[in-house]
């Protein structure tokens, strides 16, 4: 019998499953050999964000197909009827160059963010972001710039990305409270002194156009913007909650203001200005029955009288987009969602105690 060398004729069986083992250590599955909770969260802060993101990116490419085109065509119906009046034309081209501003705010307030990250991260020769890369980034000049080249186009891409989704639901409530609000002059303006010359048949298919409009409204924008708010909500307390943990237990207070300050406002501005909206929409909702009362209702003919007394009945019940058809959109929903965050950050401070 030869004798051979006892590492050549180890038995290893779990050599087997080198190449899944390998594949779990590079996507970051493979368990990581560090039980700081501090640590823990503070990566987790970065792909808590990055898991959302991604996920809210998949809806969106779904509702580009189906739902966001049939908005789309809705606020074009609305826009050509916009044009008859110049002042309100005039008072939607300043919201339109108002939302574009806003979205270029957001994108360089995302630039500065990101800077400051990668400064602080730099400064003490780590990585701009917590996270785990499959080499050797430490030793090695090259492969540390390789390693933050690669953090900063990849968080840069995610994140504008993720602006996207988190800005054209802002931007379409924006619209939405526009247009109701322009609904609701324009009935008000019927039978008016500057339309007594139109027929009283004229002025009644003005009054079911407006008010049809004006209930389809919420029915052709809530499909498009429902889903992408509700993985928003739970994005939001899940964020806040990993990143106010890391926050209270790190060890320098002030770089981690530097890091997640920003941050944190970040998050609370992706829901806050839906919630806001939703609110001033359902408010103009409701203002609906004034604007009903307010026209000549009483010079008009007997359908036109009927029809009123009908659609102010039913404008009495104010409808609301429902995030993933669960919970409303307002601003009620929006502090339970800080609540429900903070008994999270409070449980997680106590386990790590």
């Amino acid at each position: 019998m030869t004798n051979q060398p006892y590492s050549a004729t180890r038995l290893d069986s779990s050599d087997a499953l080198r190449y899944i083992w390998l594949f779990w250590r590079i996507t970051g599955i493979h368990p990581t050999e560090n039980s700081d909770l501090i640590e823990i969260l503070t990566n987790l802060s970065v792909t808590v964000p990055l898991i959302y993101s991604s996920t809210k990116h998949f809806v969106v490419a779904y509702h580009i197909r189906s739902e966001l085109p049939k908005a789309a065509l809705h606020l074009e119906a609305l826009d050509r009827r916009v044009e008859l009046e110049p002042t309100a034309c005039a008072d939607l081209k300043r919201l339109v160059q108002r939302c574009r501003k806003i979205y270029l705010v957001a994108l360089a307030g995302i630039a500065v963010c990101l800077v400051l990250y990668a400064l602080v991260g730099i400064s003490r020769h780590k990585l701009p972001f917590e996270g785990w890369l499959p080499f050797d980034w430490e030793h090695s000049l090259n492969a540390y710039i390789l390693a933050c080249a690669f953090q900063l186009f990849c968080l840069s891409v995610q994140c504008i990305c993720a602006l996207c989704n988190d800005i054209y639901p802002i931007v379409y409530l924006l619209l939405l409270v526009a247009h109701l609000r322009i609904l609701n002059a324009r009935i008000a303006r019927i039978g008016g002194v500057c339309e007594e010359q139109r027929s009283e048949v004229v002025n009644y298919q003005q009054l079911t156009a407006c008010v049809r409009d004006h209930w389809e409204c919420l029915k052709c924008f809530s499909p498009a913007i429902a889903a992408t708010i509700f993985i928003q909500f739970i994005s939001t307390a899940l964020a806040l909650c990993t990143a106010a943990v890391a926050f209270v237990n790190a060890d320098s207070i002030g770089e981690q203001l530097i890091k997640f300050l920003p941050y944190i406002l970040v998050v609370l501005c992706e829901s806050a200005p839906c919630c806001w909206l939703m609110d001033e929409a359902a408010l103009e909702m409701f203002k609906l029955t004034n604007a009903l009362f307010s026209c000549c209702w009483y010079e008009q003919n007997l359908p036109f009288r009927r029809s009123l007394i009908i659609f102010m009945q039913r404008s009495q019940k104010i409808e609301q987009i429902l995030a993933g058809n669960i919970v409303p959109i307002s601003l009620l929903t929006f502090i339970k969602i800080i609540q429900f965050a903070f008994s999270l950050f409070t449980l997680l401070n106590q386990f790590k105690k």
